[in-house]
């Protein structure tokens, strides 16, 4: 499984997801990539945990289940392709990381 962080973390951080997350998960760091690299990477994940995808980017995923924002809202998301594409997409102010990957 693939998850892309579009997070800001330090080196020591992203290492530390990594460890966690093992082999079960691939952990690639949106900061990373160039913007060919996000666009291939982007029709390969299944989780994303920050950010906000345009319309381009939401109608090019071909394989993601979920999309965790940590801001309080998520009306500057287009719910509309979100629901077509049945991908999940939370919320959750303030939170670090999704606990169900880490365990």
């Amino acid at each position: 499984m693939k998850a892309l962080f579009l997070i800001n973390a330090s080196k020591q951080e992203k290492e530390e997801i990594k460890e966690k997350l093992r082999e079960e998960v691939e952990a690639i760091f949106g900061d990373e990539l160039t913007e060919e690299e996000r666009k291939n990477v982007l029709k390969e994940v299944e989780i994303i945990l920050g950010g906000r995808l345009s319309d381009e980017e939401l109608n090019s995923v071909k394989k993601l289940k979920f999309h965790q924002t940590f801001g309080t809202g998520v009306d500057r998301h287009n719910l509309k392709i979100y629901k077509q594409k049945n991908i999940i997409l939370c919320n959750s102010h303030e939170v670090l990381f999704c606990t169900f990957l880490l365990y």
